[in-house]
């Protein structure tokens, strides 16, 4: 466990935080995307945000879930890789449920189309990319792209 990956790691997940709870809310307001909804401003206070804390809480502690677990990772075979590969895969599962549960919350039709391609970057920013950047010791080239992310990040 590097000092190193675990400020990278809450680098990027206080950037994706701010970009759900600050930008996200902008790009609706300003209608760069417009969402078909009443009142734009109690939307965004009430359903925005409780599904967006659902996607943000799931993402985050998943990705600290992995980060934890990955820094005890020892494997010796190409088997002990491939279930810590399939660990990294089914951690990933628990935002993807938390997107259906932020979409399920949502009340009008119209918003859900939006808030899945923004809740899926948003899982990109908040667990894919750290753990593709920072994923500790021996599996740190497990996350898909993670190569190229540390090939950008930490140049020889």
């Amino acid at each position: 466990m590097k000092p190193l990956e675990l400020v990278r790691i809450i680098a990027i997940i206080v950037v994706g935080i701010i970009l759900v709870l600050v930008g996200q809310p902008w790009l609706y307001r300003s209608n760069i995307i417009f969402l078909d909804v009443f009142d734009l401003e109690q939307w965004l206070a009430t359903e925005y945000l409780t599904s967006s804390y659902w996607v943000l809480g799931a993402a985050v502690v998943s990705t600290f879930v992995w980060y934890f677990a990955a820094a005890s990772a020892k494997p010796l075979k190409a088997t002990d890789t491939a279930s810590w590969r399939l660990l990294w895969w089914g951690i990933l599962f628990v935002p993807i449920i938390s997107v259906g549960i932020a979409l399920f919350l949502q009340t009008s039709d119209t918003t859900r189309y939006w808030l899945a391609v923004m809740y899926i970057f948003d899982v990109m920013i908040l667990y894919w990319l750290p753990t593709a950047s920072s994923s500790p010791g021996s599996t740190k080239y497990l996350p898909p792209g993670s190569k190229n992310i540390r090939d950008l990040l930490d140049p020889i």
